[in-house]
């Protein structure tokens, strides 16, 4: 009974993780902060980067993020969280978990096993119970576990912050939608999701570090910092190129896609995404420069 209370609340904790996994944002103090405007002939998107969890102290936001919201028509998110039915949650609780006898242990290589063990049993969860659980989802629970123990919280999420203020004010659209972050992990082979733990494993290894790191480079609007931070693992293990493919580049070009539609029609756009989709030569950014749009860090 006990252990049936356990796994209870391990497959509770997961749609929390699932429906935060990419928002709370950061927002800079320095000259320039992590938002670009992007200006078409017909529209204004103001394009805000995100990093997966935040600090209750970060706030009061920077007033140039403010202004930008208060002069959209539009919030645009990743998707909206609070549209997410039981129905749908019912589906992640399906999902996450090998059926029957089957265990983690059947679809990973024994070297990522015992790191994924020494990880698990690190943030005090039982592994025997663990194991029952797919690497997707174990590489979001460490990496959640991992930045809860840094004091950052997706509770304290600026995208949460501004859906409040979004509702019943303004319209509210979305780049991808819950079907659709669902399917990318679901779509993951055996393969591709150990690789999704690998990254994940890689991403806490110094997660002190790199959150100071992250920070510093957010209050200086050093995207270029961002850039190194984001992809270094990728450069340092080139197994991982297929999971940033997967992760990033497709979903960039997607999301540039609907990002230039918006801007093909009138209005002025308020839009929250990941710090990694912004960032570098095949990210958010970078492809609207090459599309001809002006853009100019705020």
């Amino acid at each position: 009974m006990m252990q049936q209370r356990k796994i209870l609340t391990i497959r509770s904790l997961i749609i929390t993780i699932v429906l935060n996994i990419i928002f709370v944002h950061i927002v800079c103090a320095g000259d320039r902060v992590f938002m670009w405007r992007v200006d078409s002939q017909q529209a204004t998107a103001y394009i805000l980067g995100t990093v997966h969890m935040f600090r209750a102290d970060m706030y009061p936001l920077d007033a140039r993020i403010q202004s930008a919201f208060r002069k959209a028509d539009a919030y645009v998110m990743e998707f909206n969280i609070n549209e997410v039915a039981a129905s749908q949650k019912d589906t992640i609780r399906t999902d996450m978990v090998y059926r029957g006898d089957d265990t983690i242990g059947n679809h990973v290589s024994r070297e990522t096993l015992d790191l994924t063990q020494k990880k698990i049993e690190s943030i005090g969860l039982p592994f025997a119970m663990m194991s029952r659980f797919k690497p997707w989802f174990l590489a979001v629970t460490i990496e959640m576990f991992e930045y809860q123990k840094l004091g950052l919280d997706p509770q304290y999420g600026i995208d949460k912050y501004f859906l409040q203020q979004a509702e019943g004010n303004k319209r509210i659209l979305e780049l991808e939608s819950f079907e659709s972050q669902m399917e990318l992990f679901n779509s993951m082979s055996d393969r591709d999701q150990e690789l999704f733990l690998i990254y994940s494993l890689k991403e806490v290894e110094d997660s002190k570090k790199n959150l100071e790191f992250l920070l510093n480079a957010w209050r200086e609007g050093d995207s270029k910092a961002m850039e190194r931070l984001m992809f270094k693992n990728a450069e340092d293990d080139s197994r991982l190129s297929q999971i940033y493919e997967k992760l990033f580049y497709e979903r960039n070009r997607n999301m540039a896609d609907k990002i230039a539609k918006m801007l093909s029609q009138k209005g002025t756009y308020f839009i929250a995404v990941g710090a990694g989709h912004l960032v570098g030569k095949r990210g958010i950014i970078d492809r609207l420069s090459r599309q001809g749009y002006a853009v100019r860090q705020q």
